[in-house]
């Protein structure tokens, strides 16, 4: 079983209504399947998109909340390097960007990125 998150070209209201039909990717959970074959709810659900520019720029999730479309970027280990982040965030200025990591909680200000430790991903 997997999960699929469309590409989206243009971060706009309503995502599906950018939603590029040939661009995808796929993703496996196994709390997700868990959750299935237990025929368990998941309590909080959102439809998966993802944002892809021309110049190789990517953002792993995109939110639609109700302060918008929120930008998500998951970073392995401790790296807080975000070009395709920082790229998105000038191009589109959404209210905040999220990005998860092995790195604890904290916001950025000036750069309006609130961090998300892995473990506390659930907390979305």
């Amino acid at each position: 079983m997997v999960i699929q998150a469309l590409a989206v070209k243009t971060p706009q209201i309503p995502l599906k209504g950018f939603v590029d039909p040939d661009t995808f990717k796929l993703y496996l959970s196994d709390v997700g399947i868990l959750c299935n074959l237990l025929g368990l709810s998941r309590q909080k659900e959102y439809e998966l998109y993802y944002w892809k520019s021309d110049a190789l720029a990517e953002i792993d999730f995109l939110l639609y909340t109700k302060d918008g479309i929120i930008p998500v970027e998951v970073k392995i280990g401790d790296t807080s390097k975000s070009k395709s982040l920082n790229t998105y965030m000038a191009r589109f200025q959404p209210p905040y960007a999220i990005r998860i990591s092995t790195k604890g909680y904290d916001y950025d200000k000036e750069k309006k990125i609130k961090s998300i430790p892995l473990y506390a991903t659930f907390c979305l």
